[in-house]
């Protein structure tokens, strides 16, 4: 990452920043669309959430390493 900083400009830089922030969104509106399709099957999306948080969690604690 700072490989990429020093060797871009402010709008290369720019346009990261909005990819991530737009990731980032869209990751929030997925877990909100579960969420509701959870409430509306009959399952507590909270109790959900709690239980899948630390299977999430192990899933990217051990992802595979990007290739430099």
């Amino acid at each position: 990452m700072i490989k990429v900083v020093a060797n871009s400009n402010l709008q290369d830089i720019i346009k990261l920043d909005s990819f991530v922030i737009a990731s980032y969104l869209a990751l929030s509106l997925m877990f909100i669309v579960h969420g509701i399709l959870l409430s509306f099957s009959g399952i507590n999306p909270i109790k959900f959430f709690k239980k899948v948080i630390p299977v999430t969690s192990f899933a990217q604690a051990y992802k595979i390493p990007e290739m430099a």
